[in-house]
């Protein structure tokens, strides 16, 4: 795929379609609710004013406990590295990551599936496009590539198409030297 697509500027729901979706989800938190199998958590989320129903193990949370849980979460954060260097991300607005799957539903037929390299370029180019992503993955973990390698192909894929912060899994310590020796090439050296 050539990469003048990817630079383009994708519309992918407007103010209004987004501003549905939110409130459609406060409707599914206060009066449908979640599965929680945690009775600890539950117990905590009821102190801070959910309703819980604790034989069926759900969770229904008010819609002003969503909001003041969401203005009183950080805006930036910091990430650690093991030897105690420092990412900074955050410039004030609420962030949100990519998750990493093996299987990807395709809605077309709802047919599950496990993930190809096609699926791993899509997902970070939507992921490019979301404002509310901050740090984006190739979402799924390529299958068309053998297992001892997919976490190379996932990295160069993300070092390829990615305009953000991203990651993907390690799945040795082998291949981490590769995808090291790639991050080292993308930054311009190891410094």
């Amino acid at each position: 795929m050539p990469n003048k697509v990817f630079n383009q500027r994708l519309e992918l729901l407007s103010k209004e379609q987004i501003e549905t979706i939110k409130e459609g989800a406060f409707q599914i938190l206060e009066e449908v609710g979640f599965a929680y199998r945690h009775h600890g958590a539950l117990r905590i989320l009821e102190k801070n004013g959910a309703t819980i129903d604790y034989k069926k193990e759900i969770a229904r949370i008010p819609r002003d406990l969503i909001i003041e849980c969401i203005k009183n979460s950080p805006k930036d954060y910091t990430m650690y590295s093991t030897s105690g260097a420092t990412v900074n991300f955050g410039d004030g607005k609420l962030k949100a990551t990519m998750c990493l799957e093996i299987q990807i539903v395709n809605y077309r037929n709802m047919e599950r599936r496990t993930g190809k390299t096609e699926d791993c370029v899509r997902s970070i180019v939507v992921g490019n496009e979301l404002e509310n992503i901050s740090i984006v993955s190739p979402f799924v973990v390529p299958s068309d590539v053998p297992a001892s390698i997919a976490d190379v192909r996932g990295y160069k894929i993300l070092f390829t198409y990615s305009r953000k912060p991203g990651y993907h899994w390690i799945f040795s310590t082998e291949s981490c030297k590769y995808i090291l020796e790639m991050a080292k090439v993308v930054a311009g050296g190891e410094e």
